[in-house]
Formats: C-alpha cells, structure tokens, sequence
C-alpha cells in the first residue's frame, strides 16, 4: 500500500496540490504511421490513471481508427520535484487480434520510475526511466492540461 509519509505534506513544492489535479495529454507520431496519444488523469485523492492510445498503426487503418490502448490505474504521491506512481491494475485492448477482448490485470509495480517533474502553468514536463532495449534511458514526456 502506498501511502503520504508527513514529510511529502511538509514540502514546499511551489504550486499548489490542487494545481496538478485534471487531465494532460500528449500526442506523437508514431513510426512507420499512425499517432500515440498518451494522457495522465491525477485525481485530488492520489488515484491516477495514465492511458496510451494508438491510431491508425496497422495496414488498412485511418489515422484516426483506433489501434489499441492500454491503461494503468493507481495511486501517485508529490514531493518536492519527485513524482511516485504505483499502478494497481493494468488493462488493455489491441485490434490487431479479430474479436479481441480487453485483458485487465492486477499488479503492484512502480511506473514513470525515477519520475522528476516540472510544472509550468499549463504544461508539465516528466523525466523518468524507460528500458526500451537492454539499458535503462531518460525519458521526457511534456504534457498539456486538457482539462
């Protein structure tokens, strides 16, 4: 279970807690064709959800058809220039497969790992660690409130 220490609530991040609270999206091409849409929804009760949707990414796809999604549901906690996210379960559907079914699973594991942060009005910037091959790589992300 992730929870607050005191200490996360006795730093001073520089914005309100409020202020990170709505939804944030970011948008890619994706390689051959086809987009990602990535978007991060903070609740104020320190539930988040993170959702990557893929369009238009198979043969025979308009861009805007949808590919697949996936999405992790959990809890996040704010310190100062650190973001945790522990996602609970994952769920996901992909089209590539006829007649495919979304799957869904419970997990207890750490996403955006080593998550910095910054906030700038309307955009906020996460750096954190992918593996996209054998070695771990730094990763930024800029996402625009949408909502």
């Amino acid at each position: 279970m992730l929870s607050a220490c005191s200490s996360y609530d006795d730093m001073e991040l520089g914005f309100a807690k409020s202020d990170i609270v709505g939804v944030w999206a970011d948008s890619t091409l994706a390689q051959p064709k086809g987009k990602l849409v990535h978007l991060l929804t903070f609740s104020e009760n320190g539930v988040f959800v993170s959702r990557s949707e893929s369009y238009g990414i198979y043969d025979g796809q308009d861009v805007n058809t949808l590919s697949g999604w996936s999405e992790s549901v959990g809890n996040y906690v704010v310190s100062e220039g650190k973001m945790f996210f522990i996602s609970r379960q994952v769920s996901g559907w992909d089209s590539f497969s006829e007649n495919a079914a979304v799957t869904t699973q419970k997990n207890d594991q750490e996403i955006f790992e080593d998550c910095s942060y910054v906030l700038n009005k309307d955009t906020l910037t996460l750096e954190y660690t992918t593996y996209p091959a054998d070695a771990p790589v730094r990763t930024e992300r800029k996402y625009i409130r949408i909502e």
